[in-house]
C-alpha cells in the first residue's frame, strides 16, 4: 500500500518558522485535507512533499523511502495549482500531454494516454482547443489530466478551485474526489474553505500558525473539537463559545446570561468555556427558556434563517428552521438548548472530555 509519511517537518524563513513539528501519514486510499487561515503553513507544507522547499528539519518518506535528498523532478509529484497554470499556446492534447513529451514517451504512447484521460474527464471532444476557448471548470479538469498523465505517486492540490464560480465548486469537488477514489494516489488538498474540507477529506488536519491543532475524519473536527479555535474555524455559522466557571457542576456564564446543570460530576473552575453549536440552540417556550435575549439580526439563506442575538459586545447565532415563523428584529426571545450538545473547553481552550450519553 502506498503511503506518504512526514515526521516533525519544520520550515523556517529567516527568523519566521512556517511550519512547527508537522508529522502525519496519508495512505492510498486518503484524501487528505489542509486546512486552516492564510498564513498557516498549509501551501509550505506541499511544497515540501513537492521538493519545491527543503524543509529546516525533519523527514518525508514515501513508502519507507527518505525523500529529504530526493530532487522534485524524481518524485513523480502531482499538482494541481490554483491558477491553472496551462500554456495558452497549447491545444488541451498537447497541455495533457506535455508531462510525457518531457519525458520523452513514445507518440503512440502519449496519444493513448491523454485520449484515456480525456474520456475520464469529459474532455475528449475538446483536444484540439486552446485554454482561452475553454471555460474555468473545463481548464480545470485540463490541468487535472496534465498531473495524472504520467501516473504519479502522490496528487497535491493548492486550493484548485479558488477561481471558480460557486456552482462549478461543487461540481469540481465531486469530480476531484471521484478521480483520487478512482486512482487510488495518496492525496492531499489544501483549502481554507471549511465546507471543501468536510465534503472532500476522509482525513482532516486543522492548522493554525503552522502548528496541527488537530487531525481526525470529518465528523471527528465538526463533533469533537479538540479545541475553540477548531470548534469555531470547523462549522458555519461557527460554534458559540460563551465564558463562564463551574460550581458544584453547575456552568454560570460570566455575564449572567444562563446557567446549566451537568449530569455528572465535574470540579469547580473559576475559568472555562461552553460552547454550543447554532443549530443546537432553538427558540422554547416560556416553561423551556434557558437563555433570555433580543434578535439583534439575521440572515435568510433559502433553506434556513440564521438568526443573531448579542450579549456584551459578542454576537451569537442559532438556526431557525425553514418551517418555524421567523422573529423580528428586536423581539425577545427564549432559547434553549439540550446538555448533551454542548462541548467543554479548559481555560487554555483544550477539549474537557465528557460523557453525557
Amino acid at each position: 500500500m502506498n503511503k506518504l509519511k512526514l515526521v516533525e517537518v519544520s520550515k523556517s524563513f529567516g527568523g519566521h518558522r512556517a511550519i512547527n513539528n508537522i508529522s502525519f501519514e496519508v495512505e492510498e486510499e486518503d484524501i487528505c485535507v489542509l486546512v486552516g487561515p492564510s498564513g498557516c503553513g498549509k501551501t509550505t507544507i506541499l511544497r515540501i512533499i513537492a521538493g519545491l522547499e527543503t524543509p529546516t528539519s525533519g523527514k518525508i518518506f514515501y513508502n519507507n523511502e527518505l525523500w529529504n535528498e530526493i530532487p522534485p523532478g524524481e518524485r513523480n509529484v502531482g499538482m494541481v495549482f490554483q491558477n491553472y497554470a496551462l500554456y495558452p499556446h497549447m491545444t488541451v492534447y498537447e497541455n495533457i500531454g506535455f508531462p510525457l513529451v518531457i519525458n520523452k514517451q513514445d507518440k503512440k504512447f502519449i496519444a493513448q494516454r491523454v485520449i484515456e484521460i480525456a474520456k475520464l474527464l469529459n474532455l475528449d471532444e475538446k483536444l484540439n482547443k486552446k485554454p482561452k476557448e475553454l471555460s474555468g471548470g473545463e481548464r480545470q479538469r485540463v490541468a487535472l489530466g496534465r498531473a495524472i498523465a504520467r501516473r504519479p505517486k502522490i496528487f497535491l492540490f493548492d486550493e484548485p478551485l479558488s477561481n471558480l464560480d460557486a456552482k462549478l465548486r461543487v461540481n469540481m469537488r465531486t469530480e476531484i474526489v471521484n478521480l483520487c477514489r478512482a486512482l487510488r494516489i495518496p492525496s492531499i488538498y489544501v483549502t481554507h474553505d471549511q465546507i471543501e474540507a468536510l465534503t472532500m477529506g476522509n482525513k482532516i488536519i486543522v492548522l493554525k500558525d503552522g502548528e496541527i491543532q488537530q487531525i481526525g475524519s470529518p465528523n471527528d473536527v465538526y463533533n469533537k473539537p479538540a479545541n475553540t479555535f477548531v470548534a469555531t474555524f470547523i462549522g458555519l455559522p461557527q460554534m458559540n463559545i460563551f465564558k463562564g466557571r463551574i460550581i458544584n457542576s453547575v456552568f454560570h456564564e460570566e455575564n449572567s446570561l444562563f446557567t446549566i446543570n451537568l449530569p455528572l460530576p465535574i470540579e469547580n473552575s473559576e475559568e472555562l468555556f461552553l460552547g454550543v453549536r447554532p443549530e443546537d440552540l432553538f427558540i422554547a417556550s416560556e416553561y423551556e427558556t434557558m437563555l433570555k435575549t433580543v434578535v439583534k439580526t439575521y440572515e435568510f439563506v433559502g433553506y434556513e434563517t440564521i438568526i443573531y442575538f448579542e450579549h456584551y459586545g459578542r454576537l451569537f447565532s442559532f438556526i431557525l428552521p425553514k418551517e418555524k415563523s421567523r422573529p423580528k428584529i428586536g423581539e425577545n426571545i427564549g432559547l434553549s438548548f439540550d446538555v448533551k450538545s454542548i462541548h467543554l473547553f479548559d481555560s487554555n481552550g483544550r477539549r474537557i472530555v465528557l460523557s453525557l450519553y
